[in-house]
């Protein structure tokens, strides 16, 4: 993930990347994996120099494998604000030690609870008070593909509950998956169910706690994912409105974030699609008038990442 980010991000002007931790691999690996990850292309030539620095268009990346955040020199990198990409994020107290060793923001990759504010960019962002928030998370992967699609239906139409499905590639971490033995048998070439019990709408839509539930499906293949959510909403509508609801949004407030489409395309047309979703219009449905059915094609980590570094992006030019 934070490979994705930096590389989606790296030309920006308004961000300066000046600092790597990865306590898990070489910097030899990390330039390899940054320059050949993506599988449809390649990105820049990266040399390692001999600080242990990676050098990038010119451009010198510090590189430290620090096991602990906290261990990181910060403050002599001159970095303002940190982006917690990994296992770190689940140590809080940690995270907070940060804002007083010279950080002046971080930003969680994920969804993170202990008051901590989780922005969404496009949906509730309007709530960043820069005086108040030093410490934000983005919210989970799963809440990032939706999230547009509901906040399009919720101020236009008000939903009242909902259930959402994902399929999506094979995720190789087994702790990503039900933890009964049998749904390790053949996880290379079988459709592996998951369930998520509380998912993460409260963080976002605090008046839909517990009126929202998903299941996603983990398949045995590499691309693209597709979320569909069938809603139920607090007024009679059709598919012709629905489908012009969220063409004012992809045109206005969600541009960039948000994207139609009335081709009839299959998922790796979506491959590196920086948007969070792409609705598929022509399988927009509408039944007895309330239940309202949406599909929507998505790469979850090049949206995921494009959406966390706008949030980077805020919270640093805030500073």
């Amino acid at each position: 993930m934070g490979r994705t980010a930096l590389r989606a991000a790296w030309s920006w002007p308004e961000l300066d990347i000046v600092h790597i931790n990865d306590s898990s691999i070489e910097p030899s690996l990390a330039a390899h994996l940054l320059t050949y990850e993506d599988s449809n292309a390649t990105w820049a030539d990266i040399q390692v120099s001999e600080d242990v620095s990676l050098k990038i268009d010119d451009q010198c990346l510090g590189f430290t494998r620090q096991t602990s955040i906290l261990d990181v020199d910060w403050r002599g990198y001159q970095v303002d604000v940190v982006i917690v990409c990994d296992e770190s994020s689940n140590d809080i107290s940690a995270i907070k030690q940060l804002l007083s060793k010279g950080v002046r923001k971080v930003v969680i990759a994920g969804a993170m609870h202990h008051n901590v504010l989780n922005i969404v960019m496009g949906v509730n962002d309007y709530l960043y008070n820069a005086s108040a928030h030093h410490l934000v998370a983005s919210g989970h992967w799963l809440t990032q593909s939706y999230a547009p699609i509901l906040k399009v239906l919720h101020d236009g139409l008000g939903v009242s509950h909902g259930a959402i499905s994902v399929a999506k590639p094979l995720i190789p971490s087994p702790q990503d998956y039900d933890p009964i033995a049998c749904r390790f048998r053949h996880p290379g070439n079988a459709i592996i169910p998951q369930r998520f019990e509380k998912i993460h709408n409260k963080l976002i839509f605090p008046e839909l706690a517990n009126r929202l539930n998903c299941n996603v499906i983990h398949l045995p293949l590499y691309g693209p994912s597709y979320v569909e959510g069938t809603f139920e909403v607090s007024c009679n509508t059709t598919a012709e409105e629905v489908g012009s609801l969220f063409i004012k949004a992809a045109n206005g407030l969600l541009r960039g974030i948000l994207r139609v489409d009335d081709n009839n395309l299959v998922s790796t047309d979506f491959a590196r699609s920086p948007v969070s979703c792409v609705i598929d219009m022509p399988a927009l449905s509408v039944v007895a008038g309330t239940q309202v059915r949406v599909l929507a094609w998505c790469d979850f980590e090049a949206g995921f990442c494009q959406r966390l570094m706008e949030l980077v992006r805020k919270v640093g030019m805030s500073i």
